[in-house]
């Protein structure tokens, strides 16, 4: 295994990119044509058609694809987006038929799964309301049982379901979370088209919006809507012919977030990926103002790797699952806390990689660039899925709990039973001569977020004297607990790569393995020069800006090397250049 197989391993079987170019052959010409392979990914020209016919004739050559993929498994055809037709089918596979097979039963799975794959059914997953996105508890959307139906109602404006894609021209089902007897719960929905006035859905396709550009976008109101009992999802959650609400354990709503949780893992990948792919053209400059770029791409690469021990964990959590274990609320818990994490600070990175493609690559300001399309499509991720500083106050509300205990003198245990090592304890300054030892870079971050984590703690019990805990929480330490978050999130990045690069060592080549521990130590490096200020302040380490640049230089070595071996890692579809493009047959220009 190579570092590109590493990286596309995590989020899709290599081999899909290559059989997709045979594929595509196949459907448009006997000999491989390079231009109809461009127009199947997304570029600048494929922006430029209009919207609904660009969404339909996108959504029709994906169709094509997969019928001429058919010996494919599921998960290898779901996972084509990440290299094709970014958004067209994403919630489709992703959300729509993961939340039916984690929270419906086998008869349900069974009913929904082959009209799925056969394209009978193409789904969306409708959350959000206007007035409520990360708040589930908070969504409106009721579902009242009468006989052997649901009646569901959307009371108020706010109660719309708004944003979702796949909500406007082509969705036949939607995965919904309603609300009954103020219990979030997941139904499948089968949704006609509507008609020219409102009788008892009202279904609305919206215009393209900033990101997944051909995502489908729309909105949705209900009023007195009848579906079948059976489309309630019921694995964990049923209801008695007398409307009794019958739950398979007191954590069973919590069970209900573990698609959400599946899906939020999935953009992680895709936040870090896109960063890698945005970042190669701008690679390709060579010596010039590449310090910001590589760092960029080199967390982005420690996120994918590290996010496969989350996708073990999450898989552990299944199997607690299904075997009635006691401990999975406790692995639900952990999944929650990191999936939070990755999908933030790689919704940051990308933003960021994004932005520094642009500024620092030629022309990387021009539409025919393809990366000021990516800067846009980029920015909502600090949203999707939960804003990001809501998630991270959600990670240090995790973190303030875990502290209490230990200042009570009980252990932790889990994905912060590190701050056993520290507590009530005077360490010494730890000696940073180079960046070789993985352990010693793991300790540097996990007496880092210790040490602030009690810091802060601190500061925001003695507030509670003069201010109410919501005004200490939500005003006046704010900042402070995100930070918090963020420096225990890098820190879990840091302590599962370094995990996975261990574990990875007998499955590489030397030359492989040894790339992908620089790409460790450089991610360390980057993030250790970021916080050097904090790690001095807290006597945890005491090296200069000087030292620490002059390491990262050594760890990166040949420059033009490095880069090369990096470009060709992460490089799954052609990157625009300026050669060969008709100026005169792109419309540059924007359009309401």
């Amino acid at each position: 295994m190579d570092l590109r197989e590493l990286i596309f391993s995590s989020i899709l079987d290599p081999t899909i990119y290559k059989e997709t170019q045979k594929a595509l052959q196949d459907i448009d010409k006997p000999e491989y044509d390079q231009t109809q392979l461009l127009e199947f990914f997304d570029t600048p020209q494929a922006l430029n058609l209009e919207y609904g016919e660009a969404s339909k004739s996108f959504s029709e050559r994906y169709i094509e694809l997969s019928k001429h993929i058919q010996d494919w498994e599921p998960f290898r055809k779901q996972n084509m987006h990440y290299i094709s037709d970014n958004g067209t089918y994403y919630l489709n596979w992703n959300a729509f038929i993961t939340t039916i097979k984690m929270l419906g039963t086998q008869e349900q799975y069974n009913h929904f799964a082959k009209q799925i794959n056969d394209y009978r059914i193409i789904g969306g997953y409708a959350q959000t309301e206007i007035s409520h996105g990360s708040n589930v508890q908070g969504l409106q959307l009721t579902a009242t049982l009468v006989g052997d139906s649901f009646i569901l109602n959307s009371p108020n404006v706010g109660s719309y379901k708004y944003w979702p894609g796949l909500l406007g021209l082509k969705p036949k089902h939607l995965s919904m979370t309603n609300i009954l007897e103020y219990k979030p719960l997941q139904y499948q929905q089968e949704i006609q088209k509507p008609t020219s006035h409102w009788k008892e859905l009202m279904q609305v396709m919206l215009a393209p919006k900033l990101g997944f550009l051909r995502a489908d976008n729309g909105y949705l109101g209900l009023k007195n809507y009848k579906i079948p009992k059976f489309n309630m999802l019921s694995r964990y959650t049923s209801i008695k012919e007398n409307g009794e609400v019958v739950q398979s354990s007191k954590d069973a709503v919590k069970f209900g977030y573990g698609s959400m949780l599946f899906l939020r893992l999935s953009l992680a990948n895709v936040f870090a990926i896109s960063a890698a792919f945005g970042n190669v053209v701008s690679l390709s400059n060579g010596d010039n103002n590449t310090f910001g770029i590589i760092r960029s791409s080199v967390i982005s690469a420690a996120i994918i790797i590290a996010n496969r021990q989350v996708h073990k964990l999450f898989t552990l959590y299944n199997q607690q699952l299904e075997q009635g274990d006691p401990k999975v609320s406790n692995t639900l818990t952990e999944v929650h806390i990191l999936s939070s994490q990755f999908k933030s600070l790689a919704g940051w990175e990308t933003v960021r990689a994004s932005r520094e493609s642009c500024l620092f690559s030629t022309f990387g300001t021009l539409n025919a660039s393809s990366l000021i399309t990516r800067y846009a499509d980029n920015v909502p991720y600090n949203t999707y899925e939960g804003d990001n500083n809501v998630l991270l106050q959600q990670a240090a509300q995790y973190l303030s709990k875990q502290f209490a205990k230990l200042s009570q003198g009980k252990n932790i245990s889990g994905i912060c039973q590190f701050a056993n090592k520290y507590s009530n304890k005077q360490l010494p300054q730890i000696k940073l001569d180079n960046f070789e030892n993985l352990d010693q870079l793991v300790e540097v971050f996990e007496r880092l977020t210790y040490e602030f984590t009690k810091t802060t703690l601190e500061q925001f019990q003695q507030s509670l004297s003069d201010n109410s805990i919501n005004k200490a929480w939500n005003e006046i330490h704010q900042t402070d607990l995100i930070k918090m978050a963020t420096i225990f999130g890098y820190t879990n990045i840091i302590r599962l790569m370094f995990e996975e690069v261990v574990r990875l060592e007998s499955q590489m080549t030397k030359e492989s393995y040894q790339f992908v521990k620089r790409l460790a130590q450089l991610s360390a490096a980057y993030l250790i020069l970021e916080y050097r200020p904090l790690l001095v302040a807290f006597n945890i380490i005491n090296v200069s800006q000087v030292f620490i640049l002059d390491e990262i230089d050594k760890i990166i070595g040949d420059k033009h090397e490095f880069l090369t071996i990096f470009k060709d890692s992460v490089q799954n579809q052609k990157q625009r250049n300026f050669t060969g493009i008709n100026w005169n047959n792109l419309n540059l220009h924007p359009k309401l």
